[in-house]
């Protein structure tokens, strides 16, 4: 299906820049789990994005992850909403007014004063802002209503079909205001040290309806070129094949899938060499594909600077 819509997307051959460790730090961050560790380490591109444009209008949180992801040294208050966790908590329950709500929550507030001066470690911020942002979510019902296929067309629902649900809720989630969101792909595991074709021949097919339903999706809603979409690991796989018939890890080289964004698709960028080792042409690091996603979503990286906890600005 995505074959007949390779105008819609850009594949990189040439991604490089991988420290080799199984961590979403490298395609949240596009650094290694060790930089700046000392003061908690890179944030999530949603945190910096949450951080830098604030809360939605809608109420809903600038940034949804269902894989984590590091909200390193801009604290937890800049941490992913995670839809899994809050499923059940996002609609007022029964008989509860906004009114009383409302009560419940100035009444945590008051107690909280009573304690905020003895909290040094950011944890109560944190709590005080996930509190203004469950309230708002659960009063507005915006990311409670996106996350209920049940209010979707039945026959969009089955274009996406039964293993792309959350790429669907994605689509969803955008449309309530969400900003970034992160996942892991909903199709299976993709660390094949051994069984790899047995593994891809399961999960390529689900990968190849889920993306190509989304870009389709985006397009019938007038959202492709708004939305970015980036599809790739946190390392490439061993152009050899081991005895288990497996691909182990291979941080020399990796590739990317682009799509929407107002990007410059239906091209390949870069090369490798003859057995996949090596890049050869047009070498692109991790932090470039995030360079462009913050440009995306309105992000000068050039100017941009966020001030961690030692004063000193971080581009």
């Amino acid at each position: 299906k995505l074959a007949k819509m390779a105008d819609k997307f850009a594949v990189i051959r040439s991604l490089v820049g991988s420290n080799a460790g199984h961590s979403s730090d490298q395609t949240h961050t596009g650094y290694n789990r060790k930089s700046m560790a000392n003061i908690g380490g890179r944030p999530s591109i949603g945190s910096v994005v949450g951080r830098l444009q604030g809360a939605t209008p809608s109420g809903a949180p600038p940034f949804v992850s269902y894989n984590g992801g590091p909200f390193g040294y801009l604290g937890p208050i800049h941490k992913g909403f995670s839809p899994n966790e809050a499923k059940n908590v996002l609609r007022m329950q029964r008989g509860l007014t906004v009114d009383r709500l409302s009560e419940r929550t100035n009444l945590l507030s008051s107690l909280d004063n009573i304690r905020r001066d003895i909290d040094s470690s950011g944890q109560l911020e944190a709590l005080d802002s996930y509190t203004i942002r469950a309230y708002e979510m659960v009063t507005s019902g915006e990311v409670a209503n996106a996350l209920d296929l049940k209010l979707e067309k039945a026959d969009i629902v089955q274009r996406y079909g039964s293993s792309n649900k959350n790429l669907l809720i994605a689509r969803r989630l955008i449309q309530a205001g969400v900003r970034v969101i992160t996942m892991n792909g909903p199709w299976g595991g993709w660390d094949t040290h051994s069984n790899n074709f047995v593994t891809l021949r399961k999960n390529l097919p689900k990968m190849d309806e889920g993306l190509a339903a989304l870009i389709w999706d985006l397009e019938r809603c007038d959202m492709y070129s708004d939305v970015s979409i980036v599809v790739w690991g946190e390392f490439g796989r061993t152009p050899r094949i081991n005895a288990k018939a497996g691909r182990d890890h291979w941080p020399k080289l990796a590739g990317a899938f682009l799509a929407g964004g107002n990007m410059r698709t239906g091209q390949v960028v870069g090369s490798s060499s003859r057995k996949a080792e090596y890049a050869k042409d047009r070498a692109v690091d991790y932090q470039e594909v995030l360079a462009t996603l913050y440009h995306n979503l309105g992000i000068d990286t050039v100017s941009t600077t966020i001030v961690d906890p030692t004063g000193r600005p971080q581009y």
